[in-house]
C-alpha cells in the first residue's frame, strides 16, 4: 500500500498500490482539480508500506500518467500510474514486509464473492483524527478527490460484513441475510433521498461526483469525519452492476446513471448492503485478494481501484451505499507498458 501527500508531506489525499519498486497504481481523479485535466503533481510526497499514515519508505512523484479516456463526469478511465523519483530498495522493502502487488485477472473475482479493501480514508466514527481531512460535498464520488465515502466509513463498521465473510463459505450474493439487509438499506436510502429534495415535477434531484481529494487537502478544511492513523481493511461483496445502477437511480437520485455512468466492462460495483464503505482518502486504494501459501511471502492481486461513490443528505459516507471502482483487468494493456522495473 502507498500513501500520497501534497508537498510538505502532511496533507494526505489518496492511496495506491505498489506494482514495482518504482511504479504505483492509483486513481486518475487524484490528480485533477474536478476536471479531466491533470494538475501538477511532481514533487508530491509518497510513503510506501507501513501501517501508520506517516510510516513507510519515503519517496516523491516524478511523473503521473493518466489514462487518456479519463472523464471526470463519468469516472470512466479512472486509473493512473505514478512513477517515483527513484527505485525503492527491494531489500529494504522486503525487510519491512513490503512487496509489489500483481495485476488481477477477470477469472479471479466473480459476482457474489468477497474481496478486500484497504486504505487510510476517514471514518464516520468519532475518534482521534489526523490532520486536515476536508469535508465532502453533499454528494461525493470516491474518485472525486478523497477516496470516496466508502472506504473507511464502512470499514469502521465492518463487524457484520466481516462476520458474514467468515461465515459465508458459499459466496452467495443473495443469501437470506443480504435480502433482509437490502430491504432495510433501501428504506433508509429512500428516506434520505426525500430529505435531499426533489426538483420540479417530482423528479429526483440529479447527483454528481464531488471535488477532488487533492483540492480538499490543499484547502485544509475540517470535517466531522476523523482520519485514522492506521491502515484499515474490510471485506466487501462484488455486486452486479445492474443492481448498483438501479440503486443509484431509485435511492440515491442519480437520474442518468444507466445512460452515462453504467459500464460493467470498465467498472466494478462493490459493498452494496454490506454495512461498510469507502470514504475520504480512500480514492485510489485497491480492492484485492491475497494468496498466502505457507513458508513464502503472500502475493496480493489488485482487481479494482477505488473510484467514486455518493453521500446522502445526512452522512458523508453512508455505509449502505455502493462503491464504484475501476476494473483493473480492463486496463492491463495500458498499465503494463508504463511500469518501470
Amino acid at each position: 500500500m502507498v500513501k500520497l501527500f501534497l508537498p510538505g508531506g502532511t496533507r494526505f489525499y489518496c492511496s495506491g498500490t505498489m506494482l514495482t519498486h518504482r511504479s504505483v497504481l492509483t486513481a486518475a481523479h487524484c490528480f485533477t482539480g474536478g476536471t479531466s485535466t491533470a494538475r501538477q503533481a511532481v514533487g508530491d510526497v509518497v510513503r510506501v508500506g507501513g501501517m501508520g499514515l506517516f510510516d513507510g519508505i519515503l519517496s516523491y512523484v516524478e511523473k503521473v500518467d493518466l489514462h487518456p479516456t479519463f472523464d471526470i463526469s463519468t469516472y470512466i478511465g479512472d486509473v493512473a500510474v505514478v512513477t517515483l523519483t527513484a527505485n525503492i530498495d527491494p531489500r529494504d522493502a522486503a525487510r519491512r514486509g513490503v512487496y509489489p502487488a500483481q495485476l488481477g485477472t477477470p477469472s479471479q473475482i466473480r459476482y457474489g464473492s468477497y474481496i478486500r479493501l484497504s486504505g487510510w480514508g476517514v471514518s464516520n466514527k468519532a475518534g482521534r483524527g489526523g490532520g486536515g481531512v476536508a469535508r465532502a460535498p453533499p454528494v461525493h464520488a470516491q474518485g472525486a478527490g478523497w477516496p470516496q465515502p466508502g472506504h473507511h466509513a464502512r470499514r469502521k463498521k465492518e463487524g457484520r460484513a466481516a462476520k458474514a465473510a467468515k461465515d459465508d463459505d458459499t459466496d452467495d450474493a443473495d443469501d437470506a441475510d443480504g435480502a433482509d439487509d437490502a430491504t432495510a438499506w433501501q428504506a433508509a436510502a429512500a428516506t434520505r433521498r426525500t430529505v435531499r429534495g426533489r426538483s420540479g415535477g417530482g423528479n429526483r434531484t440529479g447527483v454528481s461526483p464531488r471535488a477532488t481529494a487533492a483540492q480538499r487537502a490543499a484547502a485544509g478544511t475540517s470535517t466531522g469525519l476523523s482520519q485514522p492513523m492506521r491502515l484499515l481493511t474490510t471485506q466487501v461483496h462484488v455486486r452486479v452492476m445492474h443492481e448498483c445502477a438501479t440503486f443509484a437511480e431509485r435511492f440515491i437520485g442519480v437520474t442518468n446513471f444507466f445512460t452515462s455512468r453504467y459500464n460493467e466492462a470498465l467498472q466494478v460495483c462493490l459493498s452494496l448492503y454490506d454495512g461498510v464503505s469507502a470514504c475520504d482518502g480512500d480514492s485510489g486504494a485497491p480492492f484485492f485478494t491475497k494468496f498466502a501459501p505457507p513458508g513464502v511471502p503472500p502475493t496480493y492481486y489488485v482487481h479494482a481501484i477505488m473510484s467514486f461513490s455518493y453521500s446522502s443528505a445526512t452522512e458523508s459516507c453512508p455505509t449502505y451505499f455502493p462503491d464504484w471502482a475501476t476494473r483493473v483487468s480492463a486496463y492491463t494493456d495500458w498499465i503494463v507498458p508504463r511500469l518501470i522495473y
